[in-house]
């Protein structure tokens, strides 16, 4: 994918947050940390899952505990820049990132996937973009009965599964 734009994702809520941090020069720097420390946190779930597929669970185990430091370090970054707000604000925070995600960003994407012919990026966004509307639903959801005194409906899956065999879709910082 040499030269190919879509190979330069950059998550559009994260992204908008990040363009927000960087108007005040004094936070710039933790922007930046917070955004490679989250990129590590990934990065290292995904090697996790690679290791215990190849049959290498201590290995995974390794790669599990390091994505746990370094979502603690990202969290401490969005601390600094003051990312965390209250619930309500974080609501508003999350419906406008994932409203960007699948309104502008994936279609932008997706329309560059398909004009590259590049399949596996195409998949990948169009998946992406039908969670991410999921996500925002949910969030809107979440939003309108915040204020009502009660709580929202208990759903039957809304994460990704808790299985101790797979410890890359393990919660950060579970380590079996």
């Amino acid at each position: 994918m040499k030269g190919c734009r879509v190979s330069r994702f950059c998550g559009g809520g994260w992204f908008l947050f990040l363009q927000k941090a960087f108007a005040d020069g004094d936070a710039r720097a933790s922007a930046e940390c917070f955004a490679g420390e989250s990129q590590a946190n990934r990065k290292y779930l995904a090697f996790a899952r690679q290791a215990e597929s190849e049959g290498n669970r201590q290995v995974a185990k390794v790669f599990l505990a390091a994505a746990a430091a370094e979502a603690v370090h990202a969290h401490a970054h969005m601390r600094a820049i003051g990312a965390v707000k209250s619930t309500k604000e974080n609501l508003q925070e999350a419906i406008n990132g994932e409203s960007f995600e699948f309104q502008q960003m994936y279609p932008g994407y997706i329309s560059e996937a398909h004009r590259e012919g590049h399949k596996a990026a195409l998949v990948s966004f169009q998946n992406a973009m039908a969670v991410e509307q999921v996500h925002h639903s949910l969030y809107i959801e979440a939003l309108n009965v915040l204020g009502s005194g009660r709580d929202m409906r208990k759903r039957a899956r809304v994460g990704p599964p808790d299985n101790p065999a797979r410890p890359s879709e393990q919660l950060p910082g579970r380590i079996t």
